[in-house]
């Protein structure tokens, strides 16, 4: 099959588990003989390509603002062109579908380059297309869009169901169904286990010494803190002869003030990233990994690598990744709370838990059902096949033309939203909101531009400590900035454009309450 991949992010460019599905599912279907492109967004990194198959000609939005509008004209706009529609993005990808003439088409997540307008593209098409979620895209895609601009894309009609879904667990399946959109047909595949082939470099316990390890983004919500109580929790007990590493970025400086302010520095450590080959060396001389993540995470690989060469996962019982390993055949299923964590600690510190058999375990499931090559072709039988001809026949001409009159009537909504002062989504018996647009008004048009600009970084913009350390790095990229000026120019034009029409009618509204107040103190004058 020709596959057309369209992804908003890519390596090395990246923040987790999707950008790294996108690359080695591509990779495992180029391997399986397939001819496949890739779209995605420019890098801010060196990043030499492979043979021409990632073509990164995407503009990228949101993601990476470093700004708070939320009810501000520029933020929306930024929102509406993240969500709703990137004009230029939609016929980049119909410039593809005629060049490349795919019989299928692969896309990954699309918040941040106008998803919903590429999903319409697409659809215009007739190409057959899936979406492979590791996470809720059409409920990122769908947030804040209001009821009147998803009436212009059919999101209620068929939208979302003119193509299928691969998806990674039964937990996300509910949550995407839980969306409230038609769907059309959806297959739990499981991502599976890219492992190198490492035998253990070390026995369990070795020396008398349990070896915890956890990787993955320093946040509250993948349970560092969970973890720093519950070793604070076995040291409590005189447990002390156990050590926990955790690995990556993310808020590295304030989980290790928080390790020493509890007194933990000789037990818990982080190390900082290292990258995938280093990290499965890791795992493969430590004893356990832990994983007490929130219940909702759809579906990271991150345990079942750990598996694959017998690092036993501790994870969060009801999470998505759970699904697929036994409580004590493969792993050791929590409740989410310190408590609970420390509990299965403590047992393997003790030696309650027989860790080669749970390894021997994990490593047969990783390994078979559970491994990547198991995932790709199970992926690629649910793509099935197509015909190229369909794109060499297409008019793109008239799709094109359509694309465009889509994207001017949905902004001519947004505009008129902002001018009634409309939250997004908010209903139309809804009172007028003024105050945003007073604050728009109030800006000089220096600041408007400087907060438009898009702030690219390499992590997640709300983690505004890591986001300050990389920041020098990301700025030095002169060419990457540079490739951009033509976009920004085109886009502060939008914006002041945007700006002078609020302003105008902010300046009507404030004459028209002046009035009414002079009204009011001074009836009939």
């Amino acid at each position: 099959m020709r596959i057309l991949v369209i992804s908003d992010l890519l390596p090395p460019r990246m923040l987790g588990g999707f950008e790294l599905a996108c690359r080695n599912l591509s990779q495992g279907l180029r391997d399986r003989g397939h001819e496949v492109l890739v779209l995605t967004t420019a890098t801010d990194r060196a990043a030499p390509e492979q043979d021409g198959w990632v073509d990164r000609c995407l503009a990228l939005h949101e993601l990476f603002v470093n700004v708070n509008l939320e009810d501000d004209g520029i933020g929306r706009l930024n929102r509406f062109e993240s969500r709703v529609s990137t004009v230029g993005n939609s016929l980049i990808v119909l410039d593809r579908i005629r060049s490349f003439a795919p019989d299928h088409i692969l896309m990954f997540n699309l918040f941040g380059i106008g998803g919903i307008g590429i999903l319409d593209t697409v659809r215009r098409t007739g190409i057959p297309w899936t979406l492979n979620l590791g996470d809720n895209v059409p409920g990122a895609l769908l947030d804040g869009t209001s009821g009147a601009i998803r009436e212009l894309y059919d999101v209620p009609g068929g939208l979302f169901a003119s193509g299928s879904y691969a998806i990674v667990s039964e937990t996300l399946r509910d949550e995407v169904i839980a969306t409230g959109v038609p769907l059309g047909p959806v297959e739990v595949i499981p991502r599976g286990a890219l492992y190198p082939d490492l035998a253990r470099t070390r026995d369990y316990r070795d020396g008398g010494v349990t070896r915890f390890v956890a990787a993955g983004i320093l946040s509250p919500h993948k349970g560092v803190d969970l973890m720093i109580d519950a070793a604070a929790g076995l040291v409590e007990q005189g447990l002390d002869g156990f050590r926990l590493e955790i690995y990556g970025d993310g808020l590295v400086d304030h989980y290790r003030s928080r390790i020493a302010e509890r007194g933990l520095t000789g037990f818990v450590s982080i190390p900082g990233r290292v990258d995938q080959r280093r990290l499965f060396e890791i795992h493969a001389g430590s004893d356990a990994f832990l994983f007490p993540t929130w219940e909702r995470e759809p579906g990271a690989s991150a345990p079942v690598e750990a598996a694959s060469v017998g690092c036993v996962p501790i994870m969060t019982a009801d999470c998505g990744p759970a699904e697929y390993l036994v409580d004590g055949v493969h792993t050791l299923k929590i409740a989410r709370n310190a408590h609970a964590l420390a509990d299965a600690m403590a047992r393997v510190v003790r030696g309650e838990v027989d860790l080669a058999a749970l390894g021997a375990a994990g490593r047969r499931i990783a390994r078979g059902d559970l491994s990547f090559s198991t995932s790709v072709e199970r992926l690629e039988a649910f793509l099935g096949s197509g015909d190229h001809r369909v794109a060499l026949k297409l008019d793109t001409d008239a799709i094109a033309a359509e694309v465009i009159r889509l994207d001017d009537a949905a902004r001519r909504v947004l505009l008129d939203e902002l001018r009634e002062g409309k939250q997004m989504g908010e209903s139309e018996a809804s009172p007028p909101r003024a105050s945003a647009a007073r604050r728009i008004a109030s800006l000089p048009a220096r600041a408007v531009r400087r907060l438009i600009r898009p702030a690219i970084s390499a992590e997640l913009a709300e983690q505004r400590d890591f986001l300050r350390e990389q920041r020098s790095r990301i700025e030095a990229d002169r060419e990457a900035l540079a490739a951009r000026e033509a976009q920004l120019a085109e886009r502060e034009k939008a914006m002041n454009s945007l700006t002078r029409a609020v302003q105008k009618d902010i300046l009507a509204t404030n004459r028209r309450i002046d009035w009414l107040e002079n009204e009011r103190q001074h009836p009939g004058a």
